[in-house]
């Protein structure tokens, strides 16, 4: 299919203006938790479930903002819509509660583009900007329990201990359900 699309001029970029993206219908999925097999990581399985009210819920809020960024025209890369991932779904106690990034759906989304590569995008012509916003994690914490952030540039230099070593504590910890064993 792909052979015959470029050589009928057909390149990935005016694709979906030939071929319109079909949004997914399955939006929510829950996979089991990775494991460590000899150094690498092995992902986990993905897992069958009935839908409750919290997934359907998920699920609706999901496709409506797929139906609302397909109207859109994404110049740069594809929009096939996004999917609501879920890991360790098979740890006792998951209620949709862990997890749930939202990845683009297909090999031709932005979110598979190299970082230097991003700045040409354009949203219905018009050129975008990609906010990185700092110590998102520990920015959000305060928020919710309104406590005011620190006055320093970098929430991660707490001084005297490494700052990556700080971010992969902050990282690790904040949405983690148990102590750490490691």
């Amino acid at each position: 299919m792909a052979a015959m699309a470029l050589e009928g001029r057909i390149d990935d970029q005016s694709a979906t203006k030939h071929f319109p993206p079909q949004l997914p219908k399955r939006v929510i999925e829950a996979r089991a938790k990775s494991e460590n097999t000899r150094e690498r990581k092995v992902k986990g399985k993905k897992l069958k479930f009935a839908h409750m009210e919290k997934s359907r819920a998920m699920g609706a809020e999901i496709k409506e903002l797929n139906r609302f960024l397909v109207s859109f025209e994404l110049e740069g890369a594809g929009f096939s819509g996004y999917r609501r991932l879920f890991h360790e779904g098979d740890v006792e106690g998951f209620d949709f509660q862990w997890g749930g990034r939202i990845y683009g759906v297909g090999d031709y989304n932005y979110q598979n583009m190299k970082k230097f590569d991003r700045p040409n995008l354009k949203i219905d012509g018009e050129s975008i900007v990609e906010i990185d916003i700092n110590a998102s994690y520990l920015s959000i914490l305060h928020g919710i329990s309104g406590h005011p952030l620190p006055e320093r540039g970098d929430l991660y230099d707490i001084g005297g201990v490494d700052r990556t070593i700080v971010k992969a504590w902050v990282s690790s910890t904040i949405g983690h359900h148990s102590f750490h064993t490691r």
